[in-house]
């Protein structure tokens, strides 16, 4: 958007309250003006990985208006948005609120970008449809900024005399129907449909709503022609869904059709199987569980992160298996140590040292602690007492973990534990220290 009519919005919005005379902070003018539409967008998507949104709205404006084809000026269009629909400026009041500060959201900027690239002749189905996804996104992205100044959706109500979820509903409904889409921007057409009455209502409030919202899912996982990450996408979100609507039948169903979709991306896969094999572990169905997370660990491609997560869900199978078998003696001892070793496990994903290494143990305690059982409890105070002993980890680190191993007690109120924990807190580390100060000024008036 040029800055003229940028400056003519900011003019609109100081009269949406009355009384108030708003004046934004100026923003900077463009350091650098580019040559060539490579230069630009280049330059743009270096000033994104630098978070300078700013500086890369203005490259990406620049990248538009270099471009020879109209295929070039819709990329730097979209790309414009995209940045557009995460910046803002801070402006501030005059007049008798003088000082007060407030929001302006880039939202407008971006759907008049999104608008302006749709105009353009020159480019095909596909693209026009990835412009009216990312148009949606960004009214989803207005309707959580709840700043009084964001009069996009506002306005566009006013437009379409009609609540924008219906908007919405009919656009995506029009583009998954067209023959021209392709199949897999279909099914995320149907998922943003899926997803309008959750983004701007903040639940579905009808049955009608839900059964809507179910079958066009339903229909995004089943799309003929349509890849599998795209048909696991819709799934995952009827996963989501179920969950909101208490429909745990479903949330299964959904989540196993995923495993069963060679194509799935790892992520999708990683998900699916965690998800499920969390609903069986606490369940008590234990090897069903760890047969999935097992075969889980088999997928390639996927990331530390979740390979770790599988190694920590492993370990509280084994756990589990300890508590719901009631293991004693030699079994329990068995099964404790598998969990410790699917820990370390976790742990060696990785070539963390020092403090990263202790923050790593700590990971693997907070993850325990969420299960409510002592032994738990137990497990998680140990991978704490490794994460102190870890070499060359400082004292800022130290006083981090020994103040967890505090929570751990106290979580499992054990409540002159903790505060014993507390107090070798050590002041090394300033907020950790005032945290644990904080905790036992609260247990020690709680106690009797």
């Amino acid at each position: 958007m040029k800055r003229s009519v940028f400056l003519a919005a900011i003019a609109i919005f100081a009269f949406a309250i009355p009384g108030l005379a708003q004046t934004p902070n100026p923003t900077p003018a463009s350091k650098k003006t580019y040559k060539t539409y490579a230069a630009a967008m280049a330059a743009g998507k270096k000033l994104i990985a630098e978070k300078k949104k700013s500086d890369a709205e203005e490259a990406f404006e620049q990248a538009a208006a270099l471009g020879k084809t109209d295929a070039q000026k819709a990329d730097a269009l979209i790309e414009a948005a995209k940045s557009q629909k995460e910046s803002y400026d801070i402006g501030s009041t005059g007049g008798k609120y003088k000082g007060t500060n407030f929001t302006i959201y880039h939202h407008p900027k971006a759907v008049q970008s999104l608008d302006t690239a749709l105009e353009l002749a020159g480019i095909d189905d596909e693209k026009r449809a990835e412009i009216r996804l990312l148009r949606v996104d960004v009214y989803f992205a207005a309707s959580k900024a709840t700043d009084a100044h964001n009069r996009l959706v506002p306005d566009i109500e006013k437009k379409a005399n009609k609540p924008i979820v219906l908007v919405i509903r009919e656009e995506m409904t029009a583009l998954a129907g067209a023959a021209s889409t392709p199949p897999d921007l279909k099914v995320e057409a149907l998922i943003r449909k899926a997803q309008a009455f959750q983004n701007f209502r903040g639940s579905y409030t009808t049955s009608s709503d839900l059964r809507w919202a179910f079958d066009a899912l339903k229909a995004g996982s089943e799309m003929a022609g349509a890849s599998d990450s795209a048909k696991a996408s819709a799934l995952l979100q009827i996963a989501e869904l179920a969950r909101v609507s208490n429909n745990s039948n479903l949330f299964v169903q959904a989540f196993e059709a995923v495993t069963k979709l060679p194509k799935a991306t790892p992520t999708q896969k990683h998900t699916a199987a965690t998800e499920l094999a969390s609903v069986l572990i606490q369940n008590d169905r234990i090897e069903p569980g760890r047969k999935l997370l097992t075969d889980a660990l088999k997928v390639p491609g996927l990331s530390v992160v979740e390979v770790g997560g599988i190694h920590r869900l492993l370990a509280v199978s084994y756990v589990r298996e300890a508590i719901s078998t009631k293991a004693a003696g030699a079994a329990e001892t068995a099964l404790i140590t598998s969990a410790r070793n699917e820990l370390e496990a976790a742990i060696k994903q990785t070539k963390f040292k020092g403090d990263d290494l202790a923050e790593a143990y700590r990971g693997n305690a907070e993850f325990l602690r969420r299960f409510n059982d002592s032994k738990y409890f137990q497990l998680a105070r140990e991978q704490l007492k490794v994460a102190l002993a870890v070499p060359r980890a400082s004292e800022k680190q130290k006083a981090k973990v020994q103040y967890e191993i505090g929570e751990t007690y106290r979580l499992e109120n054990k409540i002159a534990e903790a505060i014993a924990a507390y107090k070798l807190v050590t002041n090394a580390n300033p907020q950790y220290f005032g945290y644990a100060e904080q905790r036992i000024a609260e247990l020690t008036r709680a106690k009797p």
